[in-house]
């Protein structure tokens, strides 16, 4: 077997000390040792190059269609923020807006936000993207129907499809807001649904490359990320308690409305929104971003569990069989199979048949430090970036598991006690919410996350939404519920020609190895 540290050293004297990925610089040591395709990361820097001077090259259009969705008077112009205010998230550009001699919000800007193709497999997969940006506006639209207790920032407009732009009916002319009525009226009397508070508009004659969201801009003055003071406030058992209250209030918001589908929320042409789209949880932009066939098409909804755990094991085996290093050697392509085929296995051990057929439950399966903004006392004012939420089974209903600020494969332990600790408290104050709560939910979620807990069914389906971590939980927290031992014999029952699959891969991963260092020694050459 190859020693990857050893032909790293080797090669070390003619690489380039460092090269550059979207947020940070990675050495040749450490891209050989990421388990996340390291080619398609370093690609990443220019073609955000390429789509941001796209954005600029549209800068007129966007100032344009702002401007529309807003109402704004002739002397109220819009510019754009310098590139050095534009911010890069991991599936998002956001760029800042301000408008002139207008006071509607602090500092007088709004901002837009794009989706990024080179993250969402447009290239391999056309339409993801708006995909993704139809499904996070019909989360928005539907939140703030249903749910209108849960703060998001106001959502001015949006674009989707093929040069199609909605506004929020209050800010559109009046003859609209009266044709949308008498739209909407006679939609009902007809009993077909109704549009969204949204009103379609006519868009730029040069459409954008990507749909876009324009809402409010969160000044700090109004919240900031709690990922900003987590790790120093995190002690202050007086903050925490307000912070979980409020995080209990969403979850019991969410669950009082059940759904009788596993899907996604989106909105189509004419403005209407249903839960009509697969699943969209992240797991399936990162699969198909790589080379991964879809599972699942876009009209994809399930009606019952089994089916729709299968598809999302199914992204997993087509990580191993088109990740170009998903495995780095026969030993560790086996033990990936096995993990698989036990995961399929047991999955009946973790699934109650009396809610396999619903009633499921909206789940924002992004929600994270950084997703939440508080104030100085730790009360959520905002909940932003509702991508990736979809409609789930109660077994997959899980607390917020970075509670102590650790990753995934390190909760073992003493850290996966402290974990507990935390979540115990947490469970505590979302009881004594479920008890003032009007209406009461159907079932206490309280309950539902400490059953979840204790079957581990909580590992077994976070292990479902990680591509690369799934091997990792399913060693430190799946397997020792049912054996201390496993064998080799199982791997053999993933697929039929495993044994050709595990030979193409460990070709392909050798493949890999020299087109990284190529890619390394390019530059070393250059600079020479």
């Amino acid at each position: 077997m190859i020693d990857l540290k050893e032909m790293a050293s080797h090669c070390s004297s003619r690489m380039t000390p460092r090269k550059k990925l979207l947020h940070k610089s990675i050495s040749y040591e450490s891209a050989c040792g990421a388990e996340s395709n390291m080619l398609l990361q370093l690609s990443y820097p220019s073609q955000r190059i390429d789509f941001f001077l796209q954005l600029f090259q549209k800068q007129d259009e966007i100032k344009e269609i702002v401007a529309r969705h807003m109402g704004l008077r002739s002397d109220q112009a819009c510019q754009l923020g310098d590139f050095s205010e534009w911010r890069h998230g991991t599936f998002n550009v956001c760029i800042p807006v301000y408008i002139r001699n207008w006071n509607r919000r602090p500092r007088n800007r709004v901002m837009i936000r794009f989706p990024l193709p080179y993250k969402l497999g447009e290239s391999s997969n056309p339409g993801n993207t708006d995909e993704k940006v139809r499904s996070e506006v019909a989360t928005y639209i539907w939140m703030q129907q249903n749910c209108p207790e849960i703060p998001t920032p106001y959502l001015w407009g949006f674009g989707i499809g093929k040069n199609l732009h909605f506004t929020a009916c209050e800010n559109a002319p009046w003859y609209l807001r009266c044709l949308s009525a008498i739209q909407n009226t006679l939609r009902l009397l007809f009993r077909q649904p109704t549009r969204s508070p949204y009103i379609r508009r006519k868009g730029p004659d040069c459409p954008f490359p990507v749909g876009y969201l324009l809402m409010d801009f969160v000044e700090e003055e109004e919240g900031r990320m709690l990922s900003t003071t987590w790790d120093t406030l995190s002690s202050d058992s007086t903050r925490k308690a307000n912070f979980f209250r409020d995080l209990s209030q969403i979850w019991l918001s969410l669950t009082r409305r059940p759904l009788p589908h596993i899907g996604s929320w989106m909105i189509d042409d004419q403005g209407v929104v249903s839960l009509a789209n697969r699943p969209l949880s992240i797991i399936i932009p990162e699969a198909e971003n790589d080379s991964c066939p879809p599972v699942m098409n876009r009209s994809c909804i399930y009606s019952t569990v089994e089916p729709y755990v299968l598809d999302l094991l199914e992204y997993h085996d087509n990580r191993i069989r088109y990740q170009p290093n998903s495995v780095i050697s026969k030993d560790d392509a086996v033990d990936q199979m096995e993990a698989l085929t036990l995961m399929r296995a047991c999955f009946p051990d973790f699934v109650n048949r009396h809610s396999r057929s619903g009633p499921f439950y909206l789940t924002l399966t992004d929600l994270h430090q950084s997703n939440i903004f508080v104030d100085d006392d730790w009360h959520i004012k905002f909940i932003i970036d509702l991508e990736w939420a979809c409609s789930r089974p109660i077994e997959m209903l899980r607390p917020p598991l970075w509670l102590t600020g650790q990753a995934i494969d390190c909760l073992v332990e003493e850290k996966l006690t402290d974990l507990k600790l935390a979540l115990d408290e947490f469970f505590l104050i979302l009881e004594e919410e479920e008890k003032r709560s009007w209406p009461p939910c159907s079932f206490s979620v309280a309950n539902c996350f400490r059953e979840n807990w204790a079957t581990g069914r909580i590992w077994y389906f976070r292990a479902l939404d990680s591509l690369t971590g799934l091997y990792g939980v399913f060693l430190n927290h799946i397997e020792p519920i049912f054996a201390s031992d496993i064998t080799k014999t199982a791997a053999r029952y993933w697929h039929p020609d495993a044994e050709n699959i595990v030979r193409r891969r460990v070709e392909d991963k050798l493949e890999y190895d020299r087109r990284l260092r190529q890619a390394f020694e390019q530059d070393s050459k250059s600079e020479g």
